[in-house]
């Protein structure tokens, strides 16, 4: 978290926020459409690797393969997204470094991240974290001795950093046994779909906000919008770390998944836990504002506004991996476009019809609000609602 907030402070008061909004705009397209590279088929190679079943080697060797076929669908959804959101803003170029980056290379660390924690490689797997930001924390230090700090040149720097990270990652793929097998593979692509689509619509969910707004409020909206979220994220990544142990003790259990008791004290203890971040990072920027720079000065006053933003934003994610526990993916499918079309009208009216930034506090405090309360309901009154007496006399 350190490197990552360290990263993300040089980072913001490097670029100006119109080049920041327009990167982390491009990003949050390269999140949505990242879900195919690896997350897809990761998540029956994860369940295999766990439960250390017979089947394990053939799926990691369907991980492999699936990963090659969708990296031209990616790059074909990335040309896309460039023509809707941002060819107005900047060129092909920049847009494909910073999405190959991210939705290719990122997504394929992260498959390495969770298979050592599928094997119990807990230290390796913190290592693997760890590889992820430190070559984008060295590229934009070696960015910021550069006369020319434009988004073209730090997306250079930005495909490089990450190059490199892969790279660093690949030293610590776990020993495993890879085969293939074509009906295991075809076994394993009804989950790899829907856990696929279970993530692309939340990535929609937690991404398309940004693009809504740079589209209908502009850069400078979308900067101060776009830091503010990503100030979320980075205090939030420490706990969002822990989701792969949530899935992994769940689906060595599955009666922990029944538990009222279990799911009180990890719900309110990460409610907890994000308005204690918050609160503690308010505190400190109400004595010395302008301590993490400028630009985060600029943003304070938004960001400060946002304390169920805040605490909300993680939980439906946690809702998510509960789901993913349970063997009911096509339910969290369902709960997630609830929660993206909802989400997505919402932005959409506070976007284009509210000034940018005093009329949007409340109806965004109120939207996290509704969300959370969607989840809430659609994931224990609905989607677990099949074991419903196990959940009381538990």
């Amino acid at each position: 978290m350190v490197a990552a907030l360290i990263y993300f402070l040089l980072l913001v008061n490097i670029l100006p926020l119109e080049d920041y909004g327009l990167f982390v705009s491009i990003l949050a397209s390269a999140l949505i459409i990242s879900n195919g590279s690896t997350f897809g088929f990761l998540a029956p190679t994860f369940r295999a690797q766990t439960e250390e079943s017979k089947e394990a080697a053939n799926y990691a060797g369907g991980l492999i393969l699936y990963a090659i076929l969708w990296m031209p669908v990616t790059l074909t959804m990335a040309y896309g997204l460039y023509l809707i959101f941002f060819a107005h803003y900047t060129s092909l170029d920049i847009v494909l470094s910073i999405i190959v980056a991210e939705a290719i290379l990122m997504r394929l660390l992260d498959a390495i991240y969770h298979l050592n924690i599928a094997r119990n490689r807990y230290g390796i797997a913190a290592l693997v974290n760890i590889s992820s930001i430190l070559p984008r924390l060295i590229a934009i230090v070696l960015f910021s001795n550069i006369a020319d700090q434009t988004l073209s040149n730090w997306s250079s720097y930005f495909l490089q950093a990450n190059i490199c990270a892969l790279l660093i990652a690949c030293f610590f793929i776990p020993k495993m046994e890879i085969s293939f097998s074509l009906s295991s593979f075809r076994d394993g692509l009804k989950e790899a779909f829907t856990q696929e689509g279970v993530n692309f619509v939340q990535s929609i969910q937690m991404e398309l906000d940004k693009l809504l707004v740079l589209t209908f409020a502009g850069p400078a909206a979308a900067g101060i919008y776009s830091l503010s979220m990503r100030i979320i994220y980075v205090i939030n990544e420490p706990i969002r770390s822990i989701f792969p142990l949530v899935a992994k003790f769940f689906i060595k259990d599955t009666k922990r998944i029944r538990s009222l008791a279990n799911q009180l004290k990890l719900e309110i203890g990460l409610i907890l836990s994000s308005s204690l971040a918050y609160g503690c990072l308010i505190v400190i920027l109400n004595i010395k504002p302008d301590l993490l720079g400028d630009n985060i000065e600029a943003g304070y006053h938004f960001f400060a506004m946002l304390p169920m933003v805040f605490a909300l934003k993680l939980v439906p994610e946690y809702h998510k991996t509960v789901l993913y526990g349970a063997k009911l993916l096509p339910k969290a499918f369902a709960i997630a476009l609830l929660l993206t079309l909802t989400k997505s009208v919402i932005i959409y009216l506070i976007a284009s019809n509210m000034t940018f930034a005093n009329e949007w506090f409340l109806p965004l405090n109120l939207l996290y609000i509704v969300l959370y309360i969607q989840s809430l309901w659609a994931t224990w009154g609905w989607a677990m609602n099949e074991h419903p007496k196990t959940i009381a006399a538990e």
